[in-house]
């Protein structure tokens, strides 16, 4: 299984969507292979390798969200995770 993401990049003209490609195939797999694309020129010219793929194991998904962060921002991303505090915490279950 595969997700290729363009990320903020303008697919369409004069369109502001967020598309992702997902593949599938008929066979069992262990991990999840995305790729989240910083330029559109790299896509167009396929100037990628299965090198440039980040893996998530399955294991590590789980049925109430996915959140697939490249390589380089992994530990940004922990970092920020750590110091966050959920909404609900701060304003309370029952706020409305």
């Amino acid at each position: 299984m595969q997700i290729i993401s363009f990320g903020a990049n303008q697919i369409f003209q004069d369109k502001t969507t967020y598309m992702c490609l997902l593949i599938l195939s008929n066979t069992e797999k262990e991990n999840l292979h995305y790729l989240v694309f910083q330029s559109l020129k790299d896509w167009k010219t396929r100037n990628i390798t299965i090198a440039n793929y980040d893996v998530a194991g399955f294991e590590k998904l789980d049925n109430d969200s996915w959140v697939l962060v490249p390589e380089e921002l992994k530990e940004i991303y922990k970092s920020i995770s750590e110091q966050s505090i959920y909404l609900e915490a701060l304003i309370g279950a029952n706020w409305c």
